[in-house]
C-alpha cells in the first residue's frame, strides 16, 4: 500500500527560501508516534538552521522546533499516551541513549543532538512529525496551543537545571529578563524559590516583578538591576 504523503515548508540548500515539498511520510518504530501538527512556532534557531550556521544540519532541512499536534499514531512500545491526545514537542525528538549524558539521565545534553532534533526527518514546518514518545508531552486542556509552543523550546531550556538544582526555600538568580529569563522568573517562584533577577536595563523592573521577582534578604549596597519585591 501507498504509503501517505506529508507537506514539508523545505529549505532545499543553505539559505534557500522556505517552499511547501510533499514528501512521503517517515516510518515510525516502536519507541516512537506520529504526531498531526496543528501549530509551530518560528525560533531564531530555525534561521540559523536554514542558513547553516551551524555545520550540522543536512538539506533539504524542514525546520520547526515550538510543535503542538494530535498524536495519530503509536508505537507499540510508547506508553502514557494514545492516539488523539494532544501534546507538546520540542527541539529534541529523540535521543541516543547511549552517550555518557543520555546514560546519566540528562538526554538533552546528548552528544548525538544535531542527528537527534525533532527536525530529523523532518521538524514541525510540516503537516506530521515523526519522535520517540519520551519526547512528546501531553498538553492540558486549558493551554493554548500558541503558548505551549513557545514553551517547547523557551520553557524547556531554562527547565533542566531548575529541575536538577532549585529547591524549595533557595535562592536562584536569573540573569537576563528575555524570552527566557521570563520563564525562569515563573518556574522557579513556582518551585518555591527566592528569585532575584539581574538585568543591565532598570525598565525591566516591572515586568521582573510581575513575573516574580523576590529578594526577601536584600543587601544594602544592591543596586537598581537587582528587582525585588
Amino acid at each position: 500500500m501507498e504509503r501517505a504523503t506529508i507537506v514539508g515548508y523545505t529549505a532545499q540548500a543553505p539559505g534557500a527560501r522556505l517552499e511547501p515539498v510533499a514528501y512521503p511520510a517517515a516510518d515510525m518504530a516502536d519507541h516512537e508516534l506520529r504526531v498531526q501538527v496543528t501549530h509551530c512556532g518560528v525560533c531564531h534557531t530555525d534561521i540559523h538552521g536554514v542558513d547553516a550556521d551551524f555545520g550540522v544540519f543536512a538539506f533539504p532541512l524542514v525546520p520547526g522546533h515550538e510543535i503542538v499536534g494530535r498524536v495519530s499514531e503509536v508505537g507499540a512500545a510508547v506508553t502514557g499516551l494514545a492516539v488523539s491526545d494532544r501534546v507538546g514537542i520540542g527541539w529534541q525528538g529523540r535521543c541516543c541513549g547511549e552517550c555518557e549524558w543520555c546514560r546519566a539521565g540528562d538526554e538533552h545534553l546528548c552528544l548525538q543532538i544535531a542527528d537527534c532534533g525533532t527536525w530529523t526527518p523532518r521538524g514541525g514546518f510540516s503537516s506530521e512529525v515523526v519522535v520517540d514518545g519520551r519526547f512528546a508531552y501531553p498538553l492540558p486542556p486549558g493551554l493554548a496551543p500558541e503558548t505551549a509552543a513557545v514553551l517547547m523550546c523557551a520553557g524547556i531550556a531554562v527547565y533542566p537545571p531548575l529541575r536538577r538544582h532549585a529547591l524549595a526555600g533557595s535562592r536562584v538568580g536569573v540573569v537576563g529578563i528575555g524570552g527566557l529569563g521570563h520563564l525562569a522568573l515563573q518556574f522557579a517562584r513556582a518551585l518555591g524559590c527566592e528569585v532575584p533577577a539581574l538585568s543591565s536595563s532598570p525598565k525591566k523592573e516591572a515586568e521582573a516583578r510581575a513575573f516574580g521577582a523576590s529578594w526577601r534578604n536584600r543587601p544594602t549596597h544592591s543596586s537598581s538591576c537587582q528587582y525585588t519585591t
